[in-house]
């Protein structure tokens, strides 16, 4: 019989050991570098604006910086969400810990990436809601590390482990949610 968990938090305290699935950074650190490094880019550079100052009327400039802040809510609520399902489903979500099932429901039956994908929703909405360019420069190396090399670690790992199960997930979810 399992482990009973007080919190879902739990479980990857818990969970065994598997360095197949380790990572040199795991993605949240560099997600909230990147976003840190376009404000300071902002700052300390140039702001990059998105759509040029007092070109525009107001009442259009806080429209789009409105969207911009509900995306950022979106993703930070998105990638919440995936991560606490995971966890409620008594899976560890941390790198280097060993994945005993395979959740394929919740955020994760309409996207086989939920956290990564707020993550970018996240970035991309702070970089309306600022009306700056940076947030999308500074997604560039988040996207490459973990869509190149997170990703099809993660995917490898889950198939080796789950294989059918992996199989007929992965053809009819979407890696992304939009392919």
């Amino acid at each position: 019989m399992g482990r009973a968990f007080s919190r879902p938090e739990d479980v990857t305290a818990f969970a065994p050991k598997d360095n197949r699935i380790l990572v040199p950074m795991p993605p949240p650190p560099l997600f909230l570098a990147c976003i840190a490094s376009a404000g300071l880019l902002k700052l300390l550079i140039r702001p990059l604006s998105l759509i040029p100052p007092n070109r525009f009327p107001r009442r259009l400039m806080i429209g789009l910086r409105g969207g911009g802040a509900v995306a950022a809510a979106a993703g930070v609520w998105y990638s919440y969400k995936a991560m606490y399902h995971v966890l409620a489903e008594h899976s560890p979500v941390a790198h280097g810990h060993q994945v005993r099932y395979l959740v394929v429901d919740g955020p994760y039956a309409q996207c086989r990436h939920p956290m990564y994908l707020g993550m970018l929703l996240t970035m991309f909405g702070l970089g309306i809601l600022q009306n700056t360019w940076w947030a999308g420069i500074m997604s560039i190396p988040f996207i490459a590390y973990v869509g190149g090399y997170v990703v099809p670690l993660e995917e490898r790992y889950l198939e080796a482990e789950f294989p059918d199960e992996w199989r007929e997930y992965a053809a009819k979810t979407p890696r992304w949610g939009i392919e």
